[in-house]
């Protein structure tokens, strides 16, 4: 207020709830990873198995 400066709490109150929103966002993606790890026999193989097999030097 000394230097005539007012910040609204209007945008306090919105950065606060898009940072919840974000770390919320955030936990669940990797609720969802720990739920769906990925298995070593898995028949697809990964993107590295491939590029260590020479598959994608065409």
């Amino acid at each position: 207020k000394q230097a005539g400066v007012f910040e609204p709490t209007i945008v306090k109150v919105k950065s606060l709830k898009f940072a919840t929103e974000a770390a919320i966002t955030i936990l669940r993606i990797d609720d969802l990873i720990k739920l769906h790890p990925e298995s070593k026999d898995d028949k697809h193989g990964s993107y590295e198995d491939a590029v260590h097999s020479g598959a994608l030097n065409d």
